[in-house]
């Protein structure tokens, strides 16, 4: 997929945000979102589920690197702990799609921010968001698909 430009409407989500790598973090925070959603009945074949990433990890120090784990929710609910609803998306974005594994995500990000600066695209200051196609339990981490949005003005 080239890189295109999309608005996204709000996305009402469960969510829950854990401090630290990347690559120790995402899998935390899926396995707490997925042990508190799956039991109450909220994960369905329409959830969609969704990573907010906030941070720059070449910029930003290993402990203070923010990933959220989130799924698209249509009804109420009572959360606990550190779990939250809010909503995500609502705005202008670049989306391009990662194929592999979700350790390499690095190198689809880096194709999108160049793009971005080679067509002199401004980044908007909102986390970026990536969009779970499939799933690494179901299939081999390399026919894995991901849609990266980066938010723009």
């Amino acid at each position: 997929m080239e890189p295109k430009i999309v608005t996204l409407e709000p996305i009402k989500v469960l969510s829950i945000m854990k401090l630290g790598p990347y690559e120790k973090t995402a899998h935390e925070s899926w396995e707490s979102i997925m042990k508190f959603a799956i039991p109450k009945g909220l994960v369905t074949k329409k959830t969609g589920t969704y990573g907010c990433s906030y941070d720059d990890p070449a910029k930003t120090a290993p402990e203070k690197i923010r990933y959220e784990a989130c799924i698209s929710i249509d009804k109420d609910i009572e959360v606990e702990g550190d779990f939250k609803i809010k909503t995500i998306g609502d705005g202008k974005y670049v989306v391009l799609l990662h194929e592999g594994a979700c350790e390499e995500v690095a190198r689809t990000y880096n194709v999108a921010f160049k793009w971005l600066a080679d067509n002199k695209i401004d980044y908007r200051i909102s986390p970026c968001i990536e969009k779970y196609l499939n799933y690494s339990h179901d299939i081999d981490p390399k026919d894995l698909r991901t849609e990266l949005y980066i938010p723009i003005k």
